[in-house]
């Protein structure tokens, strides 16, 4: 017989190196793979809820379904297919659906007008969709405190919305109900009642008012709901009020209206609505920033069209974030251009050290406190005034009655000539001081003021996160000094000077699919001129330094020092490291010298090529935006020193009404 051999020990070797090999490879593709099954399976099962759900509305609606409560899976309620340990929904009166569901890793969401299923994480038993927790609480509406009483009187008034019995659920007259153990004492004209004590669990939903009853007999399991409610104040009949629309993202920083100030939705043709604030006006997750306006001339109500030359201004609101850090340290930069993380906070929300995550905000030139890369901030922009957010004006601020750009070229204070609209002529050729004066004295009770630096900062970074265009906003190429003008794509604006001019071989408007990509969203939403036009003046300039702006040291300390940003007086024109953290300029680098295309030597932020030329002692006041002819030294993110001087600068509105 042959000898039969073995492997050599080599052999072996090699074999287990070559397997070892395949399972490094292997077993982050498998391990991926399933992963990515999990998440799919999570979102399929959460879908086949949603439509499960759907079908229960639809077949009990006449019968009366639970809205404005918390169905799970215990309840038994809901037939479906697919796996989950645990779900939690609700139907609101229009039968929208908010889900959440729960398995041992993944979690399928989706709020009442989400579009589609988002999946994320399960933490200690919560869901996670990013950074935000999801809270089921947030499916109910918010309870009132205060009582309410009603009763099927005979002389119930005309008018009131009320026949002589209570209807309920698509008008079906109720009229087994029960009343609390102390009856209220009833107006001998009738009176609306039956509410007690705010003990019970039990939930009565009056149109969109909700508030605690007891010893209220259901109809058919449901809720008791009425389209119109009317409560007799010992008086007079008081229709109750609507709740307010509110964007959940926003996490309370919804939008102040002032007074004068008309919330409006805006379509993509540019008609302007005067919109009903009890129904969904904005929607932060679609891109569709809350937009006022102020008019000049006319009265409108809701759902009214308000034309154009009725509007003397037009404002977009921001509301107060916390962002992600990068670039802490000016002199150790980790990152360029990418989407900055944001989650939005009320004014009752500040970032402070003593949490995990996050650190206090240091609102000083040059400080970074505790702060460091990867933590969350609350932006100081929102500090300073402790403001759920800001109105910052639309467009640049133009000048009333100009029909062209040399009428728009006007040295003086007349408050009364501020309008921020498209298709107007920048308001230019004014000393700082002065820009600065017809801001301020624009609205008082809104209390208005010119841009400061750190709230363009606000502006720029919102601007370039999933809530707006997250990329560089389109040129304003027009010579003109036109606002709302969008470059032409076919141009070449990659250069230094750029293609410049006005008309349909140079730009379109505002309200087009080009003119979309020069705003902070990429739709009319959003806030245009903030990449070209003319550049803008911000109220932020160097300590004890007023140059040519008609600032002195006498009359600068008339104003609050909220509405100024103040950098070190040793600040030069790369000292970056200067910066107020939020400002998006020392956050904005590594910086770079080199030639642009014309051969000469620029300094340069890293998003975008941006000009990068900081304040100093011999231009202390600062400039954001570009020119209408720099091309690519413009942007979001382009900043520059200047006297301030009457030149050919203007200047952009914020309101911040409490």
């Amino acid at each position: 017989m042959k000898n039969k051999k073995g492997f050599t020990l080599i052999e072996l070797l090699a074999v287990i190196v070559i397997l070892g090999i395949i399972m490094v490879i292997a077993i982050p593709f498998v391990t991926g793979y399933i992963e990515r099954s999990k998440k799919d399976a999570t979102k399929t099962s959460t879908q086949g809820i949603l439509d499960a759900a759907s079908l229960y509305y639809s077949s009990n609606d006449e019968e009366g379904v639970l809205t404005s409560a918390i169905i799970d899976k215990s309840d038994n309620l809901i037939s479906y297919k697919g796996k989950v340990d645990n779900f939690y929904l609700s139907f609101n009166e229009e039968g929208d659906i908010a889900i959440v569901t729960l398995n041992d890793k993944y979690c399928g969401y989706k709020y009442f007008m989400d579009k589609k299923v988002t999946v994320g994480e399960v933490k200690t038993g919560v869901c996670y969709i990013g950074e935000n927790a999801i809270n089921t609480s947030d499916f109910l509406p918010t309870e009132s405190n205060s009582s309410m009483y009603v009763h099927n009187e005979t002389s119930i008034p005309s008018g009131s919305g009320l026949q002589n019995e209570i209807q309920v659920v698509n008008g079906i007259e109720v009229t087994g109900y029960t009343v609390s153990e102390s009856e209220p004492t009833t107006p001998s004209n009738g009176d609306i009642w039956v509410i007690a004590n705010n003990d019970s669990s039990t939930q009565l939903v009056l149109g969109k008012v909700y508030v605690k009853v007891s010893n209220l007999k259901q109809y058919n399991a449901g809720k008791w709901t009425s389209v119109d409610s009317y409560l007799y104040d010992g008086s007079s009949w008081v229709r109750l009020s609507s709740i307010k629309y509110a964007d959940r993202i926003l996490n309370g920083a919804d939008p102040v209206l002032g007074s004068g100030m008309i919330p409006v939705t805006i379509m993509d043709d540019g008609t302007v609505k005067y919109a009903d604030v009890n129904s969904e006006w904005y929607n932060y997750t679609n891109k569709n920033w809350a937009n006022a306006v102020i008019l000049s001339s006319g009265t409108y109500n809701v759902g009214d069209i308000i034309p154009e030359a009725n509007i003397q201004s037009y404002f977009v609101w921001i509301p107060r974030y916390k962002y992600k850090l990068w670039n802490v340290d000016t002199n150790n930069p980790i990152k360029t251009e990418h989407s900055i993380e944001i989650i939005f906070q009320d004014k009752n929300h500040v970032t402070s050290d003593s949490v995990s995550g996050e650190c206090t905000t240091p609102m000083t030139t040059g400080a970074s406190g505790n702060c460091d890369n990867g933590e969350y901030m609350t932006h100081p922009a929102f500090i300073t005034f402790n403001s759920n957010g800001m109105w910052i004006g639309k467009f640049e601020t133009g000048y009333l009655g100009a029909a062209a750009s040399a009428a728009a070229q006007v040295l003086g204070t007349d408050s009364t000539k501020v309008i921020s609209k498209p298709n107007s002529y920048s308001w230019r050729s004014n000393t700082l001081y002065n820009q600065f004066l017809v801001s301020f004295n624009y609205n008082r009770t809104l209390d208005s003021h010119m841009i400061k630096n750190t709230e363009w900062g606000a502006m720029a970074y919102l601007s370039h996160s999933k809530y707006g265009i997250d990329r560089k906003v389109n040129f304003n190429n027009s010579s003109g000094f036109k606002t709302g003008v969008s470059s032409l794509l076919t141009l070449n604006q990659q250069t230094y000077p750029s293609i410049y001019g006005d008309g349909p071989t140079y730009n379109e408007p505002y309200n087009t699919s080009t003119g979309y990509l020069a705003s902070s969203t990429g739709n009319i939403y959003g806030i245009y001129d903030t990449n070209g036009g003319t550049y803008e003046g911000v109220s932020a300039y160097v300590s004890g330094q007023y140059g040519s702006s008609g600032f002195t040291a006498a009359n600068i300390v008339i104003y609050d020092n909220k509405y100024f940003d103040i950098y070190n007086s040793a600040s030069t024109a790369t000292s970056y490291n200067y910066r107020i953290l939020g400002d998006a300029i020392g956050e904005m680098g590594p910086f770079l010298t080199y030639k642009d295309s014309d051969a000469v030597n620029r300094y340069h932020c890293s998003w975008y090529s941006d000009s990068a030329y900081f304040i100093n002692a011999a231009n202390p006041w600062l400039l954001r935006g570009g020119y209408y002819m720099y091309g690519i030294l413009s942007g979001q993110f382009d900043f520059f020193y200047h006297v301030g001087a009457a030149s050919s600068f203007g200047s952009r509105l914020v309101l911040t009404p409490q």
